[in-house]
């Protein structure tokens, strides 16, 4: 008997850094694993872990590319110019 994978939303509340490290060892956890058995159970679950880390972290690059994008295109600040009429 194993322990569950967590779910992608629980894998979401990581860091990304975490992330990382996680799909690191996770790979070669896998590897090993399916050297040692090759396609189980165990091995299966293993794998959709290590797929759901790599879409978490995809999930993640993105959403900070966006949020970094957004902060560019949105103006700021005390010189933000509203048709006409300087803001203050």
């Amino acid at each position: 008997m194993f322990l569950t994978n967590p779910t992608i939303t629980e894998l979401k509340q990581l860091d990304l850094a975490i992330l990382m490290g996680m799909l690191s060892q996770q790979t070669e956890d896998y590897i090993q694993l399916f050297k040692e058995n090759g396609f189980t159970a165990r091995t299966l679950a293993a794998r959709e872990l290590l797929h759901n880390i790599q879409d978490v972290i995809e999930f993640k690059r993105v959403s900070e590319r966006l949020s970094a994008n957004r902060k560019e295109i949105i103006p700021s600040g005390p010189d933000f110019v509203q048709g006409d009429q300087k803001l203050v």
